[in-house]
């Protein structure tokens, strides 16, 4: 005969199978709670009802899933990225030079004081989740938030280098580049959102 056995999320309430390791709500980890039976059947050494996973299996399973390991890395990346992405909002997004001097515009000069904001949300959220002190929707608003950065440094990027252009085709400057910190945000930016969709899709996984 077989038997099926069912567990709920403490934390959410979400009906699981027996052997979920984790909520794919929230994310909690589900690996010590325990179900009830839908049917009968012996009862193995392990514990626990025949058709379920042993604890120590799924323990050992979880100690060495690669989600386990791969889930905080990406959360840490992308806080590594929100924090870079900070950085870059206050240092130099153009550099023009020319034969009266050099004029380097900052961040703070230019749109470097809205992505510094989105910048500490999302490394605030990445934070609070890689500490499991958060729930999976503050992922998504630090995802949110770096995709506004994201934008904000393709849009940026692409009028300093038309600007670039228009000024170089008429070889008034003798050099004129994207500065550093443009760089930063642009590319972390979009660093910090693959890293977490990694993140949710691993937890899919795992459900």
């Amino acid at each position: 005969m077989t038997v099926t056995t069912s567990k709920n999320c403490p934390d959410c309430g979400t009906m699981l199978n027996s052997a979920a390791l984790l909520c794919p709500s929230c994310g909690r980890n589900v690996i010590d709670v325990t179900g009830d039976k839908a049917g009968s059947g012996p009862i193995l050494s392990n514990g626990g009802p025949r058709g379920t996973t042993p604890y120590w299996r799924a323990a050992a399973a979880v100690a060495i899933s690669p989600v386990e390991e791969v889930t905080p890395v990406a959360i840490w990346i992308a806080l590594a990225s929100a924090v870079t992405v900070l950085i870059g909002s206050i240092g130099p997004w153009g550099t023009i030079s020319s034969f009266f001097g050099t004029l380097t515009v900052g961040g703070l000069d230019a749109d470097g004081k809205v992505t510094i904001w989105f910048a500490i949300v999302a490394a605030s959220l990445a934070l609070f989740r890689g500490l499991g002190s958060a729930p999976i929707w503050t992922s998504v608003i630090a995802f949110i938030s770096l995709g506004v950065t994201a934008i904000i440094g393709v849009i940026d990027w692409s009028n300093v280098a038309n600007f670039i252009d228009s000024y170089e085709d008429g070889n008034t400057l003798s050099l004129a580049k994207v500065g550093w910190g443009l760089q930063l945000v642009t590319i972390a930016s979009f660093v910090g959102c693959a890293a977490f969709v990694v993140h949710w899709i691993r937890r899919e996984n795992a459900a």
